[in-house]
């Protein structure tokens, strides 16, 4: 199961049992080791921080086009996956 994102026509990760599907490849988070997965969460809070920045200037404007409202809201789910691969990274991996 993949969800395809509308910008590139790629597949986005998805949490699906014990996997992640990224786009081109499929990791299996039982075989990650501790540094792939602070790795990886760095990685999260890095895109999650840009993200943030992003919404603080829409929130700066009080017009928004139908563009940068799309834009925002694609950034607002991205963030829900962000938080939920986290979520699931710290999970199964906090021992």
């Amino acid at each position: 199961m993949t969800i395809w994102s509308k910008e590139k026509r790629e597949p986005r990760f998805l949490w699906f049992g014990a996997h992640f599907l990224f786009p081109n490849r499929v990791v299996n988070t039982v075989t990650l080791d501790k540094p792939a997965i602070i790795e990886r969460l760095r990685a999260l809070r890095r895109e999650a921080s840009e993200i943030k920045a992003a919404n603080r200037v829409y929130w700066a404007r009080s017009v928004h086009t139908k563009l940068e409202i799309e834009l925002y809201e694609r950034r607002r789910r991205r963030l829900e996956e962000i938080r939920k691969e986290a979520r699931a990274l710290i999970r199964h991996h906090a021992a």
